[in-house]
């Protein structure tokens, strides 16, 4: 899942925590407005999320809090990395703070809700090709952002792209959720066999190695399902994906469209 507010919004809960807090020197508070259904690629159930306020600011973002005990330790690595560059229009806007008993994702609230929302509506291939390539320009330059940084993204599908508004014809995008990202500041080859099933590339799935380049493969289905509203493997559901799964990713292997 991406990081977006579902559809049920939020709900008056107080929250269990800490009042304040502090990340990169900056003091934060929690408010009572928890999110319902809002996670960041993990159950609802394994994390949690509330409204918080800078306390210099004001500003109010959203705070992530994963209990301890979750794996979050190589995508921190990632979020912090990304939190030292300078901020991409792009990229989700991450902080992250590593307690010892959680640790907290700082990060804007997208309105929009995901691509998926918008493609399953049909509200993205009704925009057409033209309306549909501004968006896919836009998530190009995420992912080659993160490319020139070294980091391969690895899940790049609709459900972790997020938009500013409703209006797919004027939203911009944000890439989220790096709980598959990884660095590749070596030059070595990733060998990981992981991402999502139908936005998978197929030297993923080959087990041989593979660049940054697996990325664009995900970003080319993204952008069919964008304009034709399925991907090219007929819109399968999960338990269909896993039902075909041989034949899937035979097909994918083989770029059988």
């Amino acid at each position: 899942m991406g990081c977006c507010q579902s559809s049920s919004g939020k709900s008056a809960s107080t929250s269990p925590w800490a009042a304040s807090f502090s990340v990169n020197g900056q003091g934060y508070s929690w408010t009572d407005d928890s999110i319902a259904g809002y996670s960041y690629g993990l159950t609802v159930d394994e994390s949690a999320a509330y409204y918080c306020v800078n306390e210099s600011t004001q500003e109010r973002i959203v705070g992530i809090r994963f209990e301890q005990g979750i794996s979050v330790g190589d995508e921190l690595k990632i979020l912090k990395r990304l939190a030292q560059e300078v901020k991409h229009d792009h990229l989700l806007p991450i902080n992250a703070f590593e307690g010892k008993r959680d640790t907290v994702i700082l990060t804007c609230e997208m309105l929009g809700g995901d691509l998926f929302e918008s493609i399953a509506s049909g509200q993205l291939p009704e925009l057409g090709a033209p309306g549909c390539l501004r968006l896919c320009f836009q998530l190009l330059a995420a992912v080659a952002h993160l490319h020139q940084l070294k980091i391969i993204h690895r899940d790049v599908k609709p459900e972790n792209i997020l938009l500013s508004c409703e209006d797919v014809s004027t939203a911009t995008l944000r890439l989220s959720n790096f709980s598959l990202a990884v660095g590749n500041a070596d030059g070595h080859l990733a060998k990981q066999s992981c991402g999502t099933p139908s936005y998978v590339a197929p030297e993923v799935l080959s087990q041989q190695g593979y660049y940054c380049q697996a990325d664009c493969w995900s970003v080319g289905v993204t952008f069919y399902a964008m304009i034709t509203g399925e991907d090219p493997w007929g819109n399968l559901g999960p338990l269909e994906r896993a039902r075909l799964g041989p034949q899937l990713y035979k097909k994918i292997k083989q770029c059988d469209w």
